[in-house]
């Protein structure tokens, strides 16, 4: 690739997240400082490193401890899922959940989204890197369109709903282990359907319910933390 050719492979691989991402900031209605969204967004691309060395290093142990085709199956269908979901949630935890900008529950949620989206793009960059070697700029926007349209969209989804139960988990203290635990389970579950039906090659058919219905539900999620008493929100680490 030459100059050019990288500035619109670059700006293609982080197009997806970064739609994504001021479609989910127009869910608060107090917007979160612009510092702040970059370093989030920066941190869940930073944790995406280790975690994709990590799958280098498991899959060829798996492929020969089980089969070529069961260690496959399992690390996309068991171990990505759990793996990413919970280094999202790290990222959320570790740069944010305790900083005095998050300070309402709906913030929760759209810092979630934001480092799953920075974790996004490190994978959509990963994804696109073969087509640009050669530079199919075809390849390139079909392949960044589906990005788009598909594993950016789970991503963030995936990282709204375990957000929401983490805003929930710091508004209802009594319960918070069940709640970070619950809305881990599900965003692992949720990441876990939409891998097997890749796999399965029902994408077509299901992907798009699976990640239309569970839009809706997120947004609805934001709907209900925007309407819940900022008094009843106390992030401290302490508490």
């Amino acid at each position: 690739m030459d100059y050019l050719d990288t500035i619109i492979f670059v700006a293609l691989a982080i197009l997806p997240g970064l739609i994504w991402l001021f479609f989910f900031l127009r869910e608060d209605k107090h917007p979160e400082p612009g510092r702040m969204i970059l370093k989030v967004f920066l941190f869940g691309a930073l944790l995406a490193i280790p975690v994709i060395a990590l799958f280098v290093v498991i899959e060829p142990f798996l492929e020969v401890l089980l089969s070529l085709a069961l260690g496959k199956l399992l690390i996309i269908v068991a171990f990505a899922p759990i793996i990413e979901e919970v280094a999202k949630y790290l990222a959320v935890r570790t740069s944010v959940l305790y900083h005095p900008e998050c300070d309402e529950p709906v913030d929760i949620m759209i810092y979630a989204v934001t480092a799953a989206l920075g974790f996004a793009t490190v994978e959509n960059i990963l994804f696109l890197l073969p087509l640009g070697v050669s530079f199919s700029l075809q390849e390139v926007v079909m392949g960044s369109f589906m990005r788009f349209i598909g594993a950016t969209l789970l991503h963030a989804i995936a990282s709204a709903i375990m957000g929401y139960f983490l805003a929930l988990s710091v508004m209802k203290k009594k319960k918070r282990m069940q709640f970070v635990i619950g809305g881990l389970v599900i965003a692992i579950l949720l990441h876990s359907a939409y891998n097997l039906l890749l796999v399965i090659q029902m994408a077509i058919i299901f992907i798009p319910l699976l990640l239309g219905v569970s839009l809706v539900v997120v947004l609805l999620c934001f709907k209900k933390l925007r309407n819940s008493p900022v008094t009843s929100f106390d992030n401290s680490e302490s508490s």
